[in-house]
């Protein structure tokens, strides 16, 4: 671990370290608390967001966990809203072994990146990290098998999903600039290589070589309803609806798979790898990435919402095409 920041030299920053056991952490450094931290947004940004924190006091194991929604924010918001709610928790000069999967919130941090947006965050967890006494980062991989980082996305979803419970983000201000705030990566532009690859991957996914098998189309069953699958897959309403529509028509062209939109982050927006082999089996999952390549998950995500095999893969496909477009 190296310091990264001038002007905090507390911060340290452990990148992409993968061992999540806290006695090995502890040999480098007597860390008084672990804390993982999570936040998101059903529809980034403007939509209602939640956070998830896990403290672990390493001389008691005890086990510290608190999460809040909010009726409209962004996913960058939560994620530093969380930070600072964790280290609200935390008595002074304690040593923090901070995770998260937030390269926007990590980086930021570390002084990497600049505090250009939700400075009124920033500011109070500056505050808070004053208070500490070493503090230590860590990014870790989101959705992939982490614990701690799992309970505070587990955490996150259920208070965001809690209406009742949801408070204003009062230093939230709905703008037309706030897309820019909403990415946890700064924009930037491919190269042309990227773009040539890019551009390859869908002619080939779009190749007579690479076209669906009819063996995957499967049967749509006509008394399906936009509330059943709403009840049965936890989709938004409008997506429901727009897959009901879509099988109304026997043909389908490539602006019907334009139009087909998830209506916000929704239970299956997050899914891995992991998730859909358990469901659908890895023949399935080996065909999706057969024929849509790097958008398997995209493609599994549409069949888990209620689109057929065969469709979900032409989405992904077209969603690609698209995306390609855009960057030409």
């Amino acid at each position: 671990m190296a310091s990264r920041n001038k002007r905090n030299r507390k911060v340290l920053v452990a990148e992409h370290t993968q061992t999540s056991d806290v006695g090995a952490i502890n040999l480098l450094t007597k860390w008084d608390r672990i804390v993982y931290t999570d936040g998101g947004c059903k529809r980034n940004p403007g939509g209602a967001g939640g956070l998830g924190v896990v403290i672990i006091d390493t001389e008691t194991g005890e086990i510290t966990e608190r999460n809040q929604g909010y009726l409209s924010t962004t996913n960058n918001r939560m994620e530093v809203m969380a930070a600072i709610v964790a280290l609200k928790q935390i008595p002074d000069g304690c040593n923090v072994f901070l995770h998260s999967d937030s390269q926007y919130l990590l980086n930021t941090i570390s002084g990497k990146w600049k505090k250009q947006k939700n400075t009124d965050l920033w500011s109070q967890l500056d505050a808070e990290i004053l208070r500490m006494g070493t503090i230590a980062t860590r990014w870790v991989r989101g959705h992939n098998g982490d614990t701690y980082n799992e309970k505070c996305d587990e955490l996150a979803t259920q208070a965001m999903e809690s209406r009742p419970t949801l408070i204003p983000d009062e230093g939230y201000v709905a703008t037309s600039e706030e897309t820019s705030q909403s990415f946890s990566i700064p924009d930037r532009k491919p190269s042309v290589d990227q773009q040539q690859r890019r551009q390859q991957s869908v002619k080939q996914q779009n190749s007579p070589q690479q076209s669906i098998p009819n063996n995957l189309n499967g049967v749509w069953k006509e008394d399906t309803t936009a509330e059943s699958l709403v009840k049965k897959e936890g989709i938004h309403l409008s997506c429901a609806q727009q897959i009901c529509s879509f099988y109304k028509k026997t043909n389908h062209r490539f602006a019907d798979y334009m139009k087909l939109k998830t209506g916000g982050m929704d239970v299956f927006s997050r899914k891995a790898q992991d998730y859909f082999i358990e469901r659908f089996g890895e023949a399935v999952w080996n065909q999706a990435e057969e024929l849509a390549g790097s958008g398997a998950i995209t493609a599994l995500r549409w069949h888990a919402r209620g689109l057929l095999l065969s469709d979900s893969i032409r989405k992904a496909q077209v969603d690609a095409e698209v995306s390609a477009n855009c960057i030409k």
